[in-house]
């Protein structure tokens, strides 16, 4: 991004006949970007979101564990937790899952799926070991639209 903004200021201030824009009011350059990912990085995103909905077509669920990239920290991490739902937002698919996240906060997080670095998810069944505990004793509410009911179901 740098080095587009840089090439742009170039030809921008190495015009022959500056005009005098003291008299008019200020110019900006705006720049549009799209994040478009590659075909191979495309195919990985609907590789996870499949696994995550093949998941969600199993009678009890369970947890995903796969490593992610933090870009902030540009460190790589183990995440463990339990999967919500998908959703498309800023040109990106997230996942919205509970567990703990890279900082050890509990509670709902966000993941784009074009960050998670591992081939493929780890599924864990409930009762595994590797489960941390504070996720394996949530209780969730279990709602089956296709029979109008809800109730409160304890995993495992």
């Amino acid at each position: 991004m740098e080095l587009v903004v840089e090439s742009v200021w170039e030809k921008i201030t190495q015009q022959q006949s500056i005009p005098n824009y003291n008299n008019q009011p200020q110019r900006r350059i705006f720049i549009h970007l799209d994040y478009i990912l590659s075909d191979e990085n495309q195919d990985q995103v609907d590789n996870y979101q499949q696994q995550i909905e093949d998941l969600w077509h199993q009678s009890l669920g369970g947890v995903i564990k796969f490593q992610y990239w933090i870009a902030s920290s540009e460190k790589q991490v183990e995440i463990i937790v339990y999967p919500v739902c998908l959703h498309y937002a800023r040109r990106a698919k997230y996942l919205t899952a509970f567990g703990t996240d890279p900082f050890g906060n509990f509670g709902w997080h966000n993941y784009r799926l074009d960050r998670i670095v591992s081939e493929q998810l780890t599924i864990l069944k409930w009762g595994n070991s590797q489960i941390p505990k504070k996720l394996s004793t949530v209780v969730f509410i279990w709602v089956d639209h296709s029979r109008g009911d809800s109730r409160l179901r304890s995993i495992p």
